[in-house]
């Protein structure tokens, strides 16, 4: 694995550990501060996030483990607003990964005052001459 896949795994990572109620590290729950802490691994390995197409297709990943996190669990009790649960678990992860076509497909679908919520930002396009 190139160290700049094992920087941004451990971004996308660090990103999710640090959402309230849920997050997003290998399908297992873990008690923290009274918290239960729900995570699953999503796999940036094998895209090339330079390009539209890879950001794509690791946000398409990352919605989905947004959504399993947020899930009912047994005998967990389910967070407040699965809605927001989700948003707050997408929003923490495309933030921590700071890649730019990452960030330009979150604002296809988001506005950029919820992107600023967590610190993504709309990257500045310069036009070629």
């Amino acid at each position: 694995m190139s160290t700049n896949t094992r920087n941004l795994r451990m971004r996308l990572l660090m990103g999710f550990a640090t959402i309230a109620t849920f997050t997003v590290l290998a399908a297992q729950a873990q008690r923290i501060d009274g918290e239960v802490v729900v995570t699953e691994t999503v796999e940036a390995r094998g895209f090339d996030l330079a390009t539209h197409d890879g950001a794509l297709k690791l946000f398409e990943r990352l919605k989905t483990a947004a959504r399993s996190v947020c899930a009912d669990r047994l005998g967990l009790e389910p967070p407040e607003s699965r809605r927001a649960c989700y948003e707050d678990a997408l929003g923490r992860a495309v933030e921590s990964a700071n890649r730019t076509q990452l960030s330009l497909v979150y604002l296809r679908t988001h506005s950029l005052a919820v992107a600023q919520t967590y610190g993504i930002s709309a990257p500045l396009l310069v036009a070629d001459k």
